[in-house]
């Protein structure tokens, strides 16, 4: 179909032409350590991808409280597919929103968007998806709270002295464009009680293709760079326990500056759903760590119950600021909601499911 084509068109042609290209790196983007329950900030094609009608999820990151002023980052999401349960695919709706704060100068980010993907069932095992997303952002800057070279009168800080900066904005505001793709396979059990399902999901998106400016001075041009992100996550049952394996991979780089996260958890099943009352609601716990290269060891825990998720992780810093740090990183904390309950039934090889 001609829809099936536009959004498979757009992001396939982005994702070949961006991918392989350098820039220039003025900025980094806010990331969530629990980037597996952020999926509308790491890939727009994760709209609508789980196994249910709708979903919000909240996150919030408080890091580098022991050296400085905090950083805080706070996102929500909500997303649900449209007519999810046609036989070759569906259209999926998201909207997401993130604010950052970022030490003393209250460096900060607001910025909404909008997202929209299609779901194609391609097999009976697959879903391919390729998503899109759009909206605007706004930085902003205390000014007041820095301290610039022209106040220094010889011997200190003096704060009375003026700074002589001109020219400057403390707002900026400016639209920001992504796109991506993911592919998914499905495997449910044989039995109701081999616990033997297999779901794989690996996808890619590109950010900020339009590498809009960001300068607070109108004489200086300070482009974001695109940013790229792959990602994968398999989950797989031990057949006939309890237990399932969860390992989880990411990739991003935006500029010269790459980050590289790798870990997984092992989940267990505490109560299964009965699967025809519906009285007793399923539950999971899972645990695990991550470990993301030449920075941080990264515990997490997370409890499923029913509709909602709760998960929590903290960064322990290993890195050339842990003389400063004593490995105090950042805490996170995550909280999700799909109706309907995701436990109920059998998940099936045409649902698509993030994990």
């Amino acid at each position: 179909t001609n829809i099936f084509k536009q959004f498979f068109l757009i992001p396939v042609i982005l994702l070949i032409g961006y991918f392989f290209n350098s820039t220039r790196v003025n900025a980094q983007d806010p990331h969530f350590s629990q980037f597996y329950n952020s999926p509308l900030t790491m890939n727009p094609a994760l709209t609508g991808a789980f196994n249910g009608n709708i979903r919000a999820v909240a996150n919030y990151r408080n890091q580098w409280k022991s050296i400085s002023t905090p950083y805080k980052t706070f996102a929500f999401s909500y997303d649900m597919g449209i007519l999810k349960y046609g036989r070759t695919g569906f259209p999926a709706f998201g909207i997401s929103f993130l604010s950052d704060k970022a030490g003393d100068s209250q460096l900060g980010i607001n910025q909404i968007n909008l997202s929209l993907s299609y779901q194609a069932h391609v097999s009976f095992n697959n879903v391919i998806s390729a998503g899109i997303l759009g909206g605007f952002a706004q930085r902003s800057i205390n000014f007041d709270a820095l301290q610039w070279d022209n106040q220094f009168n010889g011997s200190n800080y003096d704060p009375n002295l003026p700074s002589y900066e001109t020219g400057y904005s403390l707002h900026r505001v400016y639209p920001d464009f992504g796109a991506g793709l993911q592919w998914m396979f499905s495997k449910g059990e044989m039995y109701s009680t081999a616990n033997d399902q297999l779901f794989i999901n690996v996808g890619g998106a590109i950010f900020h293709v339009n590498q809009p400016s960001i300068s607070f001075y109108s004489s200086s041009k300070d482009n974001l760079p695109i940013k790229m992100v792959a990602h994968s996550t398999i989950m797989f049952g031990i057949k006939n326990t309890k237990f399932s394996l969860v390992p989880s991979f990411l990739y991003m780089q935006q500029g010269p500056l790459k980050e590289m996260v790798a870990g997984g958890s092992i989940r267990y099943m505490l109560v299964e759903q009965s699967r025809f009352t519906g009285f007793i609601k399923g539950a999971t716990i899972s645990m695990g760590a991550f470990y993301r290269i030449g920075d941080a060891i990264i515990p997490e825990i997370q409890l499923e119950f029913a509709n909602y998720a709760i998960g929590f992780s903290y960064d322990v810093n290993y890195s050339g600021l842990n003389t400063i740090t004593s490995g105090k990183g950042g805490f996170e904390i995550s909280l999700r909601f799909i109706n309907p309950n995701p436990f109920a039934g059998t998940v099936s090889s045409k649902t698509p499911r993030f994990f």
